[in-house]
């Protein structure tokens, strides 16, 4: 099968939630362990930042957004899951903490509006990006 790797998706939640859920359980299915988000629900919106049903009541936006980098920091690799090369404020943050960190990036689409550097093999459709760590075994 390849090996199985650690890692997390971010993106639109409010827009594309039920999406990344599919694509969590497609990484699953491959042998692949997905950190952040759970497979949860929406719980809501509070001023553009979704809470899952996940997410620990207790926390602020702040404690949520730091486990989500606590993950990402401990992962494999992120996928952004980006259609039409859509990245909200948040997910902009995030992929420019994870390039500080150099985190392994992987896009679905060209993020567009995004002044990054995107390394040539680094947009791929999750079948393909599965292949290629099945195909290749690393990263």
């Amino acid at each position: 099968m390849g090996i199985n790797m650690t890692g997390c998706i971010i993106g639109s939640f409010r827009k594309y939630y039920n999406d990344i859920i599919s694509a969590i359980q497609l990484f699953e299915e491959n042998g692949h362990k997905i950190l952040s988000p759970k497979s949860s629900r929406i719980e809501r919106n509070e001023q553009g930042f979704v809470i899952l049903s996940s997410d620990n009541p207790n926390y602020t936006h702040v404690d949520i957004q730091t486990m989500v980098f606590h993950r990402a920091f401990q992962s494999d690799f992120v996928y952004v899951w980006d259609p039409g090369g859509y990245v909200g404020k948040t997910t902009c943050y995030e992929i420019g903490r994870l390039i500080e960190r150099k985190v392994p990036l992987y896009y679905m689409e060209y993020p567009i509006d995004v002044p990054i550097y995107v390394p040539k093999g680094s947009v791929l459709s999750i079948e393909n990006f599965i292949s290629y760590i099945k195909y290749n075994k690393k990263l």
